[in-house]
């Protein structure tokens, strides 16, 4: 029978135990089976009329597995008619003897059939009920072992009262063969364990042979000795438990969930805070939807009501994106704690000690959360209030720098004043000044960016220069911060992106300041110097530097008087003066790295790193594997020397090539969707660019080459392949009216630089493509289930990874060691 035909059998099956007429049914959607090692389970959903009227079942049906080896070995055979008798017989009894609820404790069973090659069980659909799986590829945490453990006491306790209820006789033929181990199990328990010997460290291998010696009385006892034996489940861990939540746990808002998912968390939130009912939102106009490095700007209509009448706000929903490398290096972490700390903290003690309307100056924040895998801001949308971007070129021009310096000088002012009011307000550890050590990964890209200019400058008069940054780095770092005459809660990102301007008659009069993750404790001089070099051209600087700077000063002072504060004790010009001085080579740095970025000269920052510690780990580990594959071959010199040079080769992708671009970064046939014409394929579409980066595009051509098509194919193919790709790349630029900035001769020692590195990640995709993957946190799809298949899939691994291996020394793509 097929499939289809197995399903609707049994679905027919159950529509004739429930008495339903008119039935139909619908699978829940593909996506949704599963297949584990004894099962595939299929959701459906069944329609029907009964005498009470209609009905509705969302079900589960496992089929046992095409899997020959599983059937040979009686497993099918023992698991169904075990499972069915759990069914059929055991939960009948408990749910009649007990004296709670037990529609929680397990499935309701619609139908069984453990007959030999009709293996099925249909159950009721707990997840219908609220449940689901443990969301976590780790372990449990507290809270479920605490859940799981009282479900399992539960279960325990149900088999001891069935036990007291019933016969002696009755209770050891209730499941079958359920007083012994299968001989077929336990001689693969055995299989299993010596198989594993081999692998375990020195230290431990005599408690494990000891073991092994003892393996059938280890066996034996675990029921001769015991005390009471009981229906136990048998296989009780993580993935054989649904869960069921009250209210959502935090942990839940992860980086797997879209942002409409989180964005409704978060509205729900929002409106239980404001007492808001009746509510609804939708998107105001998803091209205004803004992605920038660290957040995801939502414009959203929310609408509902309140104890005073109708409710509507116009508001900005901001995100982090999802990327699991700024997760990883803590960086979403830093930045969110430090703009929720400004918008719930900070900006609520400047509305109480200010003097004038804080309105032009921030959004107002509705809601605000920094714990993890939850960051969101809510606040509302200033465009809405007649505020927008800077829409001109590169630069601001002196009137919009004006009016930005002084809602600065008001920030600043207003620190001073909470300074002076409040001793204490709990910021010791979000508010860090920054230092040579703190934090790490931005003075790792302070110093790399420094070090990329040394080369950009290299043989001219700013060069030396450079150099002397680089070597007082820490020295200057410091000072900034330990000589300066005061620090304030500045900005510390303060450029045109980071500001909204409100216009009259097309000349701007406020500037509303955003963005705030890299607030901090730090010198206020800092903030202005770092605005004025990354917001004017040289020519406004040098003619309105001196304009710029009494601007500002005289704002503050206006500021600091307004609230009764002596500006000369506070703040003094001269302190300003001689902060700037003392700020002047960080603010370079910092500006440095800024307009870096900017212009696309910063690809290590800008994009993702390929040398992550994570990633170089899986590298090396799956190049050992292929070690230990090619183990007594003429290959091993070639791949020992690859392990050796790993983080240099992948390093080399974007440091040492003639010409770097925004690549792909995984590009293979299964990112790849085709047109076809005439079974032909006539385009192709990209799609999964979550491993994009700025790197070589040689490495992006290479390893589509290498990675999906075969040997042979290459062999005969390989220079018409690279002669397409160059030639439409010289057509587009010719299409674009664009100069060629990418030659021939490029390319080719652009391919030979990163074909290390395209061998080494080839040779991790393969593995895992393979079937061979089955540990760690990403696993093969395939699950190879007999030592005839993994042989099968180690030597067809072999066959490929040697056929790329011969093929990149014919192209001299291997250092001359590997030949």
């Amino acid at each position: 029978m097929s499939s289809e035909e197995r399903l609707y059998y049994v679905v027919s099956q159950i529509a004739k135990s429930l008495e339903l007429k008119n039935y139909k049914y619908t699978r829940s959607g593909i996506d949704e089976n599963i297949e584990n090692y004894l099962g595939e389970l299929v959701f459906v959903t069944i329609n029907g009329e009964t005498n009470d009227g209609e009905i509705k079942k969302d079900i589960v049906v496992k089929f046992a597995p095409n899997n020959t080896s599983l059937r040979e070995s009686g497993a099918l055979e023992v698991v169904y008619s075990v499972e069915a008798a759990v069914y059929t017989v055991l939960l009948p009894y408990f749910r009649r003897l007990s004296k709670f609820d037990t529609r929680e404790l397990f499935p309701e069973c619609l139908f069984t059939d453990c007959t030999q090659y009709k293996e099925v069980l249909a159950v009721s659909n707990m997840c219908s009920n609220g449940y689901r799986r443990h969301i976590d590829n780790k372990f449990l945490d507290i809270d479920h072992m605490i859940v799981s453990l009282k479900s399992l006491a539960k279960f325990h306790a149900l088999s001891m009262v069935l036990k007291n209820n019933i016969k002696e006789e009755d209770w050891n033929n209730l499941l079958p063969n359920c007083f012994e181990y299968p001989p077929k199990y336990t001689t693969s328990l055995r299989l299993s364990w010596q198989g594993n010997l081999d692998k375990l460290l020195d230290t431990k291998r005599d408690i494990f042979s000891k073991i092994d010696a003892n393996f059938d009385d280890v066996i034996i006892n675990n029921i001769k000795d015991a005390k009471c034996l009981i229906y136990a489940h048998g296989d009780y861990w993580k993935e054989n438990i649904l869960f069921k939540y009250e209210v959502i746990p935090v942990q839940v808002q992860d980086s797997e969930m879209t942002h409409e998912e989180r964005l409704t968390v978060t509205l729900k939130k929002l409106v239980e805070k404001l007492e808001i009912k009746n509510y609804e939102y939708h998107f105001r106009n998803i091209q205004e939807t803004i992605e920038n490095y660290f957040g995801i700007l939502i414009p959203i209509t929310l609408k509902g009501e309140n104890k005073n009448g109708d409710w509507l706000k116009e508001l900005i929903v901001k995100m982090p994106p999802n990327q699991a490398i700024l997760r990883e290096l803590g960086v979403i972490k830093v930045l969110y704690g430090s703009e929720v700390f400004v918008y719930n903290v900070l900006i609520p003690y400047y509305r109480r000690l200010s003097k004038f309307d804080l309105n032009q100056l921030f959004p107002k924040c509705y809601y605000a959360d920094s714990t993890l895998n939850n960051e969101v801001i809510v606040m509302k949308d200033m465009c809405k209030e007649g505020f927008q971007r800077f829409s001109g070129d590169r630069f601001l021009d002196a009137d919009h720098i004006i009016v930005s310096l002084k809602s600065l000088a008001q920030f600043h002012g207003l620190s001073m004043i909470l300074q002076y009011n409040v001793k204490n307000i709990g910021d010791e550890e979000i508010m860090t000044p920054y230092i040579s050590s703190y934090p790490r990964q931005l003075m790792v890209a302070l110093k790399d960016s420094l070090r990329n200019h040394i080369n950009i400058f290299k043989d001219t008069d700013y060069e030396g220069f450079y150099s002397m940054i680089l070597t007082n780095f820490d020295h200057i770092v410091d000072n900034n911060t330990y000589k300066a005459s005061r620090l304030v809660y500045g900005h510390g990102d303060l450029w045109k992106e980071n500001i909204l301007f409100k216009y009259e008659d097309n000349k701007p009069i406020s500037a509303c300041m955003l963005d705030f993750q890299t607030t901090r404790l730090l010198c206020p001089a800092q903030d202005v110097l770092i605005f004025i070099l990354t917001s004017a051209e040289t020519k406004v600087r040098r003619k309105c530097y001196e304009f710029f700077l009494s601007t500002y000063y005289d704002c503050l002072q206006q500021t600091l008087s307004q609230h009764s504060l002596d500006p000369e004790t506070t703040y003094s010009r001269s302190d300003f003066n001689r902060d700037l001085k003392t700020v002047a080579f960080y603010s370079f740095i910092a500006s440095n790295l800024a307009f870096a970025l900017w212009l696309g000269l910063e690809e290590k920052a800008l994009i993702q790193k390929s040398t992550n510690k994570r990633y170089i780990d899986i590298l090396l580990d799956r190049l050992e594997k292929a070690l230990l594959k090619f183990d007594n071959t003429n290959y091993v010199p070639m791949l020992q020397h690859l392990k050796q040079n790993c983080t240099k080769y992948i390093e080399d992708v974007y440091s040492s090539s003639e010409r770097n671009c925004l690549c792909h970064g995984d590009i293979w046939k299964e990112n790849i969707l085709y047109k076809y014409e005439d079974n032909k394929p006539v385009s192709a579409c990209l799609i999964d660019f979550q491993t994009a980066r700025m790197s070589s595009p040689a490495f992006d051509v290479l390893y589509l080459i290498t990675s999906s098509a075969n040997s042979k194919l290459r062999q005969k193919h390989f220079a018409s392949l690279i002669e397409i790709y160059y030639s439409t790349l010289l057509e587009f630029f010719k299409d674009a009216n664009f100069e060629t900035v990418y030659s021939h001769r490029q390319l080719e020692k652009d391919l030979k630089t990163v074909g290390p590195a395209c061998f080494i990640v080839a040779n991790t995709a393969l593995w895992l493509s393979s079937g061979l993957q089955q540990e760690g946190h990403v696993r093969s799809k395939k699950i190879l289930q007999s030592e005839i298949e993994i042989a099968m899939a180690v030597d067809n691994y072999k066959a490929i990874i040697k056929g790329i291996l011969d093929d990149f020394i014919g192209y001299g793509y291997l250092p001359e060691i590997l030949s």
